[in-house]
């Protein structure tokens, strides 16, 4: 018994040093890159495509040109954010459009919205 508890306390001692140092849940973040005029891709149209769930009629194109940043700038002023066209960390949480369980496609308008 006494050998068996022996060999757990550094493997205990490890667990607890890994949970000490190891980051929390909320230390998780996703990371997207910022995307301005000139940018072109799957990033830019993933820009304009959540632009469009939010009801701004952007064309997914993948070119963040002059009207990609003029839609940019009307979501940031709309939602209280820096109006400068680029997409950086503050417009991307913004933008991004959680999901919930049960979450089937775009969000539907009540008979009362139209």
């Amino acid at each position: 018994m006494q050998h068996a508890i022996r060999r757990l306390v550094p493997v205990a001692f490890a667990v607890l040093l890994l949970a000490a140092t190891a980051p929390g849940a909320s230390a998780v973040t996703a990371n997207f890159p910022t995307q301005s005029l000139g940018n072109r891709g799957a990033d830019v149209r993933a820009v304009q495509g959540l632009l469009r769930a939010h009801d701004t009629p952007a064309v997914i194109d993948g070119v963040f040109g002059e009207t990609t940043v003029d839609e940019v700038t009307a979501f940031q002023t709309a939602n209280g954010l820096t109006s400068n066209g680029i997409v950086g960390a503050t417009t991307w949480a913004k933008l991004i459009v959680g999901l919930t369980p049960g979450s089937t496609g775009r969000r539907s308008k009540s008979s009362s919205d139209s």
